[in-house]
């Protein structure tokens, strides 16, 4: 937009949209792995009898904080994305306001 001392470059802002999209589908990859880096009781087992050495706390832990690392990457793919949309539609709006001719709305400049 090119009115009142200021410029917007619409496809700079596509660009920045363009990638705000391939990070959000960096980040989804991410988190498709991440889930699948479950492990099970036996990960946890160091052979010995210890009473305060117990797998199944520790394999609990580990799924607790897998899970919480989970909900963080697929977070970020979600708002990756809408970062993307959202600059996506500021350059279309701006682009059409762009398209407006201000002299048919307000007349000529005096």
């Amino acid at each position: 937009m090119a009115s009142r001392g200021y410029t917007v470059v619409h496809e700079a802002l596509r660009t920045q949209a363009q990638r705000w999209d391939d990070l959000s589908s960096e980040m989804a990859a991410v988190a498709r792995n991440v889930a699948g880096l479950g492990l099970g009781e036996s990960a946890f087992w160091i052979g010995l009898p210890y009473p305060d050495l117990r797998a199944e706390l520790y394999a609990m832990a580990y799924q607790q904080f897998q899970q919480y690392m989970l909900e963080l990457f697929e977070g970020a793919a979600r708002e990756f994305k809408e970062l993307g949309v959202a600059l996506k539609q500021a350059a279309s709006g701006y682009a059409k306001v762009d398209r407006i001719d201000p002299n048919r709305i307000f007349g000529p400049p005096q």
